[in-house]
């Protein structure tokens, strides 16, 4: 509860990470807007013939295939390479600033910080965002790997696997896998974003740090997946036009300040907590 107090604090006080951020998420909304990957999904699964499974199969059945393989790994690295180097050049000067204002409340925000942020740790912060990238895509591969034998299974069955249960309940069970694997790996990881502002040894740190606080962590981050899907849900309600444009920068503006601060207040607060060493 301190940790959420302080948070609210700092937003409140220092409005300089209110703005940045909706400015950020300003522009990627206006992005999205010109985002052609949902039509093309869409266009690919009108195209398929057969019921959900039976597309389903067939993409798998593509994306696992040797070259396939080989393009996609080639194609997950560039991508997080690529995010990895953008998000860094634009976060890394503020979020310098954000751990300057953790470890002192009365940490008093100057240009030339913003600037000194981005030349000592863009480097550190881009390392640490392509590994937290790299690892959930290559994480996503695998859930097709996963999927697959229950896909299988539920073609050549019909309704029922063993009379008992359903294949759409084995697809759950597996749903559920995938989620907590992706909640650990996340968890896990994430931490190395406020620990790259204070060692270069920030994997080390980020699992101390999530494995000291690991039910506080893993309740954190529930809460905060099941806000944000309840929010996408209230959003697909609206109609397109202005005022979902609105409520979307609004939401996930509020929302992402809120997870990004309280990131970097929870790090510090349990690396002072548990005396983890940073060195």
């Amino acid at each position: 509860m301190q940790t959420l107090l302080k948070t609210f604090r700092t937003i409140f006080e220092k409005k300089i990470f209110v703005i940045y951020i909706s400015v950020f998420v300003l522009i990627t909304s206006l992005l999205n807007l010109m985002n052609p990957l949902p039509a093309l999904i869409k266009g690919i699964f009108n195209e398929l013939s057969g019921n959900w499974i039976d597309n389903m199969i067939v993409l798998i059945n593509n994306i696992m295939n040797r070259n396939t393989i080989l393009s996609y790994m080639l194609m997950t690295f560039a991508i997080s390479l690529g995010l990895a180097i953008v998000l860094s050049a634009i976060f890394s000067g503020l979020l310098y600033l954000l751990s300057k204002t953790v470890d002192d409340p009365d940490f008093v925000i100057k240009r030339f910080e913003f600037v000194k942020g981005f030349l000592h740790y863009f480097v550190h912060l881009a390392m640490a965002l392509f590994s937290i990238i790299y690892l959930i895509l290559l994480l996503i591969f695998s859930f097709m790997i996963m999927i697959f034998p229950t896909l299988m299974v539920g073609k050549i069955t019909g309704t029922h696997i063993d009379g008992d249960f359903s294949y759409e309940f084995y697809i759950i069970i597996t749903l559920i896998v995938m989620y907590l694997l992706t909640l650990f790996l996340r968890m896990y990881l994430v931490y190395m974003i406020p620990a790259c502002f204070k060692t270069t040894d920030f994997l080390r740190i980020s699992l101390k740090v999530a494995g000291s606080s690991f039910i506080r962590s893993i309740s954190a981050f529930v809460l905060m997946d099941l806000f944000y899907v309840g929010m996408l849900s209230f959003l697909m309600l609206l109609q397109s036009g202005f005022w979902k444009f609105l409520m979307t920068f609004i939401m996930n503006t509020s929302f992402w300040t809120v997870v990004i601060v309280w990131l970097f207040y929870h790090f510090n607060h349990t690396i002072i907590k548990k005396n983890i060493a940073l060195e």
